[in-house]
Formats: structure tokens, sequence, C-alpha cells
């Protein structure tokens, strides 16, 4: 297990560096000019203090020795700083990342759990009305962008209510019911998407589970059905939609940045968001060097929980 680790880390170093050397050129691509952005009405200024500032930012060097210098960085732990505030871009992400985290954690946690309790009913149930009922609402809801689903919880309430679901954050220490009632719609759609996903995932597995001699063995001695899906066939089944869950993550972060806009909350997805329309290279890259950490570190989590889950998997 060890090796298996160490070998995965090694792994994550370079996927980390890869997804780094090809963002740091990507975003240079994006349309616009880093400095103008920051100038804004002051666009039309003096070419002098336009390259002052293009020398400040370390922007007027060629292009492969700003990469040196920014991966010089990296190595020592450091980012960089955002070119629009100066600020540390690492010590910007910690600053947003309370917000994201609890938009995520709640996400996940409730879409946890109604995917797998309706995904076992929905197989034990197979080819019932139930089943199809619920098989047919989870692809309608697999089929709607989670932006649609956000923009439509502000905009049908107002038109048919004329009330708007709060927008903003504030900190659950600080007011726990308007923070909860704050994240409650973007916890919604981010759980609505996670839990179909994972609901028929948890179905299809459980129905794979359920033709194995072994359970065939258990029913016939009699065992009640509760207790064959509880103790034999569930924890073989939640292999795939343990995969799925870390795999979610990704989907959960990617979901924030639209949502987190949408409904006025101050986290990361929304600083990335920022950082593009503003040209703030280093932040971009920041954030999504962030990213691809929590990619790697969910993605070994799931590979140790496999052997927890399933004795008969062996690392080497």
């Amino acid at each position: 297990m060890q090796q298996y680790i160490a070998r995965r880390l090694l792994f994550g170093v370079i996927v980390f560096w890869i997804v780094g050397v090809f963002i740091f050129f990507l975003v240079r691509f994006l349309p616009g000019d880093a400095v103008y952005m920051l100038m804004g009405e002051d666009v039309t200024a003096d070419p002098k203090a336009i390259a002052a500032v293009r020398k400040q930012l370390g922007l007027d060097k060629p292009i492969h020795e700003q990469f040196f210098a920014w991966a010089g960085g990296v190595f020592k732990g450091d980012l960089g700083s955002s070119l629009r505030t100066g600020e540390p871009a690492v010590q910007r992400i910690l600053g947003r990342l309370p917000v994201t985290f609890e938009l995520m954690a709640l996400a996940m946690v409730f879409g946890i759990l109604i995917a797998i309790p309706v995904g076992v009913l929905s197989a034990i149930r197979q080819d019932s009305a139930l089943d199809n009922t619920l098989r047919v609402v989870s692809i309608t809801l697999l089929a709607m962008p989670a932006f649609w689903i956000g923009t439509m919880l502000l905009v049908f309430p107002s038109i048919w209510f004329q009330w708007v679901p709060p927008l903003g954050f504030t900190n659950f220490w600080q007011n726990p019911g308007d923070n909860l009632l704050q994240v409650a719609f973007p916890v919604f759609v981010l759980a609505t998407h996670l839990s179909v996903s994972m609901m028929r995932m948890m179905r299809s597995s459980l129905l794979e589970v359920f033709r194995q001699d072994y359970i065939r063995t258990a029913f016939a001695k009699g065992l009640k059905e509760a207790v064959v899906v509880g103790r034999h066939a569930l924890k073989n089944a939640l292999i795939p939609v343990v995969t799925l869950a870390g795999l979610s993550v990704g989907r959960l972060l990617g979901g924030t940045v639209i949502l987190e806009s949408i409904f006025s909350i101050p986290g990361v997805g929304r600083l990335f968001l920022e950082a593009v329309t503003n040209r703030d290279y280093t932040q971009v890259q920041a954030i999504i060097l962030f990213y691809a950490l929590v990619f790697v570190v969910m993605n070994l989590i799931v590979d140790i929980m496999y052997a927890w889950l399933d004795p008969r998997i062996k690392y080497r």
C-alpha cells in the first residue's frame, strides 16, 4: 500500500506540473490585456505610464522568462500575487475557501443522503411504477444544466410570488439562520445534480450485485431482504458510487463558479470568474492549480477507500 501511495503521489506531482504549464500559456491567449483591464478608464493614459505598469507587473518580459520566474516561485510554494490587488494569490483563495467548502460539503452530504436510499429503493423495486418514475425524474434533472436551474430559482419566484431568494452571504457563526437560507438554493442545485447521477449509479451497481451467487445464496438461506441488502450487497455496490462521489468533487467545484455568481456568494468559484474577467493571470493560475490539487487528493482517497470497501482489492 505504501508503495502504491508513493507512486500515486509521484503521478500527482506530474499531473500538477502539466496542468501548471498548460494553464500558464493558455490564459495568455485570452482576448484582452491585463494591464488595460487593470487601468480601466485610464486606458488612454500616457504610454509611458502603461509601460511602467507593465514593467511593475513583470509583463514586459518575454513569455518564457515570465514562465520560469513563475515556475521557480511555485517550487518554493509561492504561487504569485494577484495582478489586480497585489495580495498573495493563495491568501485570496484561502480567504474564500470556507464559503465554497460549505456549499460543497452540504451539497455532498445531501446528495449522498438522497442518492443512496433512492438508488437502493429503485433497484429492489426494479421495473415497477416507482422505479420507472424515479428514472424519468433523474434523467430529466440530469438533462437540466445547473446554471439554468439556478437562474430559474431566481426568476420564477420573482414572477409568481414577487419574492427573490436571499442573495449574498452571511457567516454561519454570525447568523446561522441567514447563512443557511442564503446557501439553501445553490446547495439544492448542486445536490440535485450530484444525487441524480449517484442514484442511477447506485441502482445499476446494486442490480449487478444482486445477480451474484452469494446474494442468491443469502436469499436461499431465508434471510430478509433488508439484511441481504444492508449486510451483503450494499457495501460491494458502493464501490462505483464512491468513485463517482470522488470525481463529483470536481463537478461541484465547477458548479460553484456559476452558481456563486448567480447567488452573489463570495467563494472561490466567484473569485475564479472575476479573475478570468479581469485577466488576472496569476490568480487564475493559482486557482486552477488548487483545483488540480483537490482532484489528485480526492482520487487518492477514493483508491484507498476501495481496499476498505472490498478487502479482495490489493495494491502493490
